[in-house]
Order: C-alpha cells, then structure tokens, then sequence
C-alpha cells in the first residue's frame, strides 16, 4: 500500500473501491440468479 496527498490519487482510489464493490454485488447477484433459475 502507499499513501499518497495527491488528490487525484485519491480519488482513483476510492473510484477503484466503489466500483470493485459494484461489480462484486452484480456477480453475486447474477450467480444467485443463476442457482434460483436452475431449481
């Protein structure tokens, strides 16, 4: 990890965060979806 004051550093960083959250929430949501189709 470094910590870097760049603000535009920053900002990547916490873009990086939300949007590795989003696509972890859409790959649970569309495995989920998967396993309910097939029952």
């Amino acid at each position: 990890m470094f910590s870097t004051t760049d603000e535009q550093s920053v900002g990547i960083a916490i873009g990086n965060v939300l949007g590795s959250n989003i696509v972890n929430i859409c790959f649970v949501l569309g495995v989920s979806i998967l396993f309910a189709s097939w029952k």
